[in-house]
């Protein structure tokens, strides 16, 4: 099945726009893997921070930002408001996350 012309220009309009970055896939697989020894917290903030800087070349701030805010956010929903358990780290007793 052949596209038509106008949605093949339309499919590759929004590839180009919207590129999925093969580059990703990597640290993807890391953060999953890391859910053992850093936690689920811990491996989101680094996660958040790594990303905002490569993909999104963000100021240091926002970087900073995201890292902490993100998994702090999350951390207040689901373990404080919802009583819900995530992954710990192996730092556990000394940090709460």
């Amino acid at each position: 099945m052949e596209l038509s012309p106008h949605l093949a220009a339309r499919f590759e309009t929004l590839q180009n726009r919207y590129p999925v970055k093969r580059s990703a896939l990597i640290p993807m697989l890391l953060y999953a893997f890391s859910f053992q020894w850093l936690g689920f917290y811990l491996a989101t903030g680094m996660y958040m921070g790594f990303f905002a800087a490569y993909l999104g070349r963000y100021r240091i701030q926002w970087i900073v930002a995201s890292a902490v805010i993100t998994p702090l956010a999350i951390f207040l929903i689901f373990e404080v408001a919802f009583r819900l358990l995530l992954p710990k780290s192996i730092f556990y007793p000394g940090i709460p996350f």
